[in-house]
This record gives structure tokens, sequence and C-alpha cells, in this order.
């Protein structure tokens, strides 16, 4: 492993601004120093929540991973990287499996398997709990700006330029929008309408080949028919219109269509994929379905040796209630929490790190707008001076919104007793979570079974009849 690192920023549109990137991506280069880290690239999102996935500058650095060109992703917090539990596992594990590992550069994760994974565990639904909050948080100087017409936060949409915050069409590129909506329309595919643009020479915002999520953002964004949404409210006639609304409702038609065609394809989640193995050739086992005679479908692990295949909802529950039994139950429990919960608490000694920054800098915008009135009242006054004033105070306005958010979302220290709750709640949830959480590597073969859990040297191996008969 060497020591190539990109780093990795996002702010959403609440409360946060250009100047949180900056701050971040300073922080996370100030921890590279100190790590003799190598920053090679930044990927930025500006404007975009972290509760879903399709961000460009995310979706390009997953894509960058494929081709090994670093070995590090360094966050200034892990909600950064992405707040849905599911986004976080699904993309940390491509990462893992390209050889990439994250970093935070404001918390720590321990390199002991157990503690690693608990926290995370734990830190995952702080993420969402935070979300949920933030989302709820309104600020006044947004609505404000929406009813005067003006755009605020998230990125410019592709198309658009934005002009003293308000939007007016790119004519060098809004005639491409037109042609993905007129292509879908007429009835090409969304990996032909790909396949046309890069052909072409047309790339997304960041100059690269556009990917599907892309495409079938373009077609539903309202914005080109003029529609601008916030909190929830549509705004017609916000933005100048690309697309006429019959052309939209065309491309509209089509998706529902192909919706309604896959409302019926739910995936099914194989939740040790990764962690399951042959116990007779030793190689990965992969989920597959199938359909009986019947008509019944059937869902299982399957190896392409001679080993038998085992149904996946068994299998499943039976390494849960394993796990829940010999780990939950163990009396060891409370000597493992005290661990994890020193280390989870060592997580935070960085946080104020983020606050004193931005106290920072409105120390100093304030003492940058103070200079300029005493020199407005010494009669030293140039064409510019109003816009510089107003820029600082609309710059101290996003300072101070951004740290009030991150005062009133300080993260509280884990207890003892919270992640005693967490393992009594075990039986409760999901197979999904006791797995990720807690087990590492599953071995089974045709009459036994071994379940590695994520403490040191700790495994348990039983007879697949036993362990049916006492467990299931």
């Amino acid at each position: 492993m060497t020591n190539r690192a990109v780093i990795y920023s996002r702010y959403s549109s609440s409360g946060q601004n250009d100047q949180s990137i900056e701050t971040q991506i300073d922080i996370c280069t100030k921890y590279a120093t100190t790590h003799n880290l190598v920053i090679v690239h930044t990927y930025t999102d500006r404007g975009l929540t972290g509760t879903n996935a399709n961000r460009p500058g995310f979706q390009n650095m997953i894509e960058d991973s494929y081709l090994k060109r670093f070995d590090y992703v360094l966050v200034y917090k892990f909600d950064r990287f992405a707040r849905d539990e599911y986004d976080d596992i699904h993309y940390e594990k491509i990462l893992n499996d390209n050889g990439v590992k994250r970093l935070s550069a404001t918390e720590v994760i321990p390199d002991d398997y157990f503690s690693a994974a608990l926290i995370k565990a734990v830190t995952r639904l702080n993420n969402e709990q935070y979300s949920r909050i933030l989302s709820e948080r309104v600020n006044a100087g947004l609505d404000k700006n929406v009813e005067k017409g003006l755009m605020v936060g998230g990125s410019i949409t592709w198309g658009y330029k934005m002009i003293n915050k308000k939007y007016i069409i790119d004519e060098t590129i809004s005639t491409y929008v037109v042609t993905i909506f007129r292509m879908y329309s007429e009835g090409l595919t969304a990996l032909e309408i790909i396949h046309y643009l890069t052909k072409n020479g047309i790339y997304n915002a960041n100059g690269k080949p556009f990917m599907m999520q892309h495409i079938m953002k373009i077609l539903r964004n309202k914005r080109y028919i003029g529609i601008f949404t916030y909190k929830h409210m549509e705004h017609p006639n916000f933005v100048p219109a690309i697309i006429d609304d019959t052309l939209y409702d065309s491309v509209q038609e089509r998706l529902k269509k192909a919706k309604n065609r896959r409302r019926n394809r739910s995936p099914v989640e194989y939740h040790l994929t990764g962690k399951l193995f042959c116990g007779l050739c030793g190689k990965p086992m992969a989920g597959y379905s199938g359909t009986g005679k019947s008509g019944r479908k059937f869902h299982y692990y399957r190896c392409k040796c001679e080993k038998k295949n085992e149904p996946k909802d068994r299998l499943e529950n039976l390494v849960v209630k394993i796990t829940v039994d010999q780990v939950a139950n163990s009396p060891h429990l409370d000597e493992w929490i005290d661990h994890s919960i020193k280390v989870y608490s060592d997580n935070f000694q960085s946080v104020d790190l983020m606050i004193k920054h931005v106290q920072t800098e409105i120390r100093k915008t304030k003492n940058q707008i103070n200079n300029m009135m005493e020199a407005i009242k010494q009669g030293i006054l140039t064409p510019s001076t109003k816009s510089e004033l107003i820029s600082l105070e609309d710059k101290l306005t996003l300072l101070n919104n951004e740290l009030s958010v991150k005062e009133s979302l300080k993260p509280a220290v884990l207890s003892h007793e919270d992640m005693k709750a967490w393992f009594k709640q075990a039986k409760k949830m999901d197979n999904k979570d006791i797995i990720d959480a807690l087990v590492k590597k599953v071995i089974v073969y045709d009459d036994k079974i071994d379940i590695s859990f994520y403490l040191s040297n700790r495994s348990v191996s039983l007879d697949i009849p036993h362990a049916h008969q006492f467990y299931i």
C-alpha cells in the first residue's frame, strides 16, 4: 500500500457554502501532511445532499477508484461520504474491493475489526439522524432569496449559467439538453443517448462522459420547464425554460411506463455477499435466484463447485441467530463495549476544529467589514466599495448560519448504556445490520458452518444439523 490519497468534500444547500468546502479541504490537507499522505486529486460536490449517491464528484471518485490511481479517500468526516446507511456500506465495499481505504480527518476508526465495525454501525445511525434533523432546519435567508426570485444553493443545472444568483440559458449547452429530451421521446435508450453524446464529444459539467444516472436526472429535472422546487413547493416560471411542456410530458410518460415495468423487479439483497465462502473449494459463494415449476421464485447462495446450494433466508437467519447468541450474549460484552466507548469518545476530540475554523473566518470577515466602514468614514470610496461590502456581509451571514448549524448538531459522546442498548435491540434488528456490524466471515460446508466475528481470533464452528435444531 502506497500513500496516494484523494480528498472528497461536500456541502449541502442548508446553511453551507463554498467556505465549507475550503474548510474541509484545509483540515484534510493538514491531516494528510501529518500522516505522510500525498494528495493527488480533490473531488467536490457543492450544494448536494449526502442522503443519496447521485453526486457527480462522488461518482467520479468511485469511477477513478477502479483505475488504481489512489490508495486512500480522505474526508473531513464520514458523513461527507454518505449519510444513507446502504450507500455508505455499498460504496465502502467498492472502494475496499479496489484496494482503497477510507480515512476521516476528524474521526478515529480503530484498526481492530470489532471496534471499527461497531463504531461504523453506530455512527451510521447518527449520520442518518443528523440528516433528518438538518432537513428540518430552515434558513430564513434562503426563504427571502426565493421570495426575490433568486436561486439558493445547489450546483448549477447543466444547460444554464448563473448571473447575480439568477439562472440564464447557456446557449452553447442548452441545445444538447433539447437533443437528449427529443432522443428519449423518440424511443432511444439512455445508453444510446450516452453513446451519441460521447461520440460527439459532449461531456457533463465535470468534463467526463455521461453515465446513466446523469441522463435520468436530466430527463426528470423540472427546471428545464421553468419550475424550481424549494422545500417541496414548486415555483413555476422561476427560471427560463429550455424544454416545452409537450416534450417534457412525453418524456415523463415514457419514464413512467418504464418504472411500471420495473415495479415487480425489486432487487433482493444477499447480505452475506463478500463474507460467505465455500467450505469445499474456498471460493466466495454468490447469490442467485431461480423459478420453480409452480412459478415460485427461490433465492439461494451457490458455488461453482459441487457443493450443494444454500437457501438464502435459512442460512442468513442461522448466521444472525448464532451471532447474537455468541456476541450479544457473551460474558465479555461489557469489556468489549468499554474498549469501543473509549475509541468512540476519542473520535470527537477534534470535532471542535471545524467550529474554530469557522469562528476564525467570522472574525476575519468582521475585521474586513470594520476596516471598510472606517475607510468610508474617512472618505475613501471607490466604485467597487459598495459591491465588496455587500459581498462581505453576505459571506458573514453564511458563515454565521454555518456556525449555528455546526454548534447545534455537535454529536454527543456515546455512553456504555447506549452501546448496551444497541446490543439489546440486536434480536429486533434486520439481518443486514447484524451481519454488517458483527460478522467478519462465514465458511459453509454441507454439514457444518464456521463463523468468524469482528473480534480478535473469535470464531465458532457448529454442525449444521445441530445448529438448525438449536437456533432455528
